[in-house]
């Protein structure tokens, strides 16, 4: 990298990086003239992120399945209450009487044990659901049996002895919390895929500045010595890390924090989609294949082939619905392919219509075309247009009316369109008919689907480039139109012939 662009680098991430800068001067600025104004002020900070760490958490819990971040704030909320009472006991403060250094002392190692073993459970709570009410009940006792054992029983360990230091339990017990920070690390970087990279790296980093935070406090001799300064700078900025991490993303950007999970989801809904959908097909094909073979063998007994005709037809609807499932699932991940070729829309138009006429006999299909029109595009796409649109005017017209298919040239595209004299649709719900999921109100409990064939005809039509439309007046029937490109006149690709 050149010395330029390291310098337009550096002067990037000054904004970001000058507050912080700021903040450490204003604490070594109180330390020279205060040193319990130094860690009354670390540990205010500290307190009020702990604070803020579980009311996100707690608010958010209904939202976001994964209890991570629930769990944390959880144990949060109790190491800020021992870090309240470490900084009011902290030698000088004379509040606690009776008691010395070693009061704090005891009460940060307690926290400390709680914080270190708290990070190494919690990636089990990114799949696991965690009983808040069991945790408030588990968390609230230890910290009453802490409280307890030092203020009342006075049975927990010397962590300090006044000009004599630290004790081994107390230099041993940082280096067991740096393990188990480091453990922790560990087991999150095997979740890692659950987290925003972002949200992952910050809460790496704070995890390892509480492992150099606790190296640090084995160093110190007296209470106010530059060890012990420097351990609870490095301990803040560990907090304010996973304040990043948590709060500051979720407010600004919640997507990557919150609905991570949502994002993984979907993946696994679009995987299941394309595995049931292919799954199911064969099947269904089975079935088809059968029940044509049992009207068959069953063509004396009217009402056997009657009911064999049922199964055929119920199979092709299950055939429909799963296609549609799947093309939503293509759609979606912008995956609708679209092999174009160079045909005569006018004769598929033709061979869509025989074929959906030997299904519908009680209907009169009008087929009004023109000359041969061409037109480059995805010939079984286009049929699915034409399909969808025809079997919708005969599902919404009286049986013996007439639907008609058209077709003509417009400047440098074609206009098709599918008429209908049916029931029609509402004006107010003209808009929402090419919606995801709509179906008209007042048909839902008589018409069968999800709501997905116009959808599904939008997103290929736009695929081509055309757009597509409705006119309808209630009682009168409906109009729908769409456009396509037409083929150009210099290409030299050879037609497709229709058989």
């Amino acid at each position: 990298m050149k010395p330029a662009q390291i310098k337009q680098k550096l002067l990037k991430k000054l904004p970001s990086a000058l507050p912080p800068m700021i903040v450490i001067l204003l604490l070594f600025a109180a330390r020279s003239y205060s040193y319990l104004l130094f860690h009354t002020t670390v540990e205010a900070f500290s307190f009020v992120i702990a604070i803020c760490l579980f009311l996100f958490a707690w608010n958010t819990r209904k939202i976001v399945k994964n209890h991570f971040f629930l769990f944390l704030g959880i144990v949060f909320l109790y190491v800020g209450l021992l870090d309240f009472v470490h900084s009011l006991s902290y030698k000088g403060m004379n509040i606690f009487q009776g008691f010395d250094a070693n009061l704090p002392t005891q009460l940060w190692v307690a926290g400390r044990y709680i914080l270190s073993v708290s990070f190494l459970i919690s990636p089990v709570f990114i799949e696991k659901k965690l009983n808040y009410k069991s945790a408030f009940i588990a968390y609230t006792t230890v910290t009453v049996l802490i409280l307890i054992s030092i203020f009342k029983w006075k049975i927990f360990p010397d962590a300090y002895i006044e000009g004599v230091g630290l004790t081994v339990f107390k230099r041993i017990s940082e280096f067991v919390f740096s393990l188990v920070f480091l453990g922790a690390i560990l087991k999150l970087n095997r979740k890692r895929g659950n987290f925003d990279p972002k949200t992952f790296r910050l809460l790496t980093y704070s995890l390892t500045l509480n492992i150099i935070a606790g190296l640090l406090f084995t160093l110190y001799f007296d209470v106010y010595d530059i060890f012990n300064m420097l351990g609870h700078t490095i301990r803040m900025g560990a907090y304010y890390l996973v304040y990043k991490a948590t709060i500051e993303i979720g407010l600004t950007r919640p997507y990557n924090l919150l609905f991570l999970e949502l994002e993984n989801l979907n993946k696994r809904k679009d995987e299941f989609i394309n595995i049931a959908g292919h799954e199911l097909k064969t099947p269904v094909t089975s079935i088809k294949l059968y029940s044509q073979l049992l009207g068959k063998e069953l063509s004396r007994d009217s009402q056997k082939v009657s009911f064999a005709n049922k199964i055929d037809y119920q199979a092709d609807r299950m055939t429909s619905l799963i296609n549609e499932i799947l093309d939503i699932s293509r759609i979606e991940k912008g995956n609708l392919s679209l092999e174009k070729r160079v045909f005569d829309i006018n004769e598929l138009a033709k061979l869509t219509i025989d074929d959906i006429r030997q299904n519908n006999p009680k209907h009169k299909l009008i087929f009004k075309g023109g000359r041969r029109i061409e037109i480059n595009a995805d010939i079984l796409r286009v049929s699915q247009v034409l399909t969808n649109l025809i079997n919708n005017a005969i599902k919404y017209s009286p049986e013996g009316k007439r639907v008609i298919v058209g077709l003509q040239k417009n400047g440098k595209e074609v206009v098709a369109s599918v008429k209908d004299f049916g029931v029609g649709i509402p004006k107010t719900e003209q808009e929402k008919i090419f919606d995801k999921f709509y179906r008209i109100e007042k048909e839902q409990k008589n018409s069968s689907g999800f709501g997905l064939g116009l959808y599904i005809v939008k997103e290929i039509i736009e695929g081509h480039g055309g757009k597509i439309w409705v006119e309808s007046k209630e009682g009168k029937g409906s109009t729908f139109y769409f456009t396509l490109p037409l083929s150009p006149s210099s290409s030299k690709t050879k037609p497709f012939e229709f058989p």
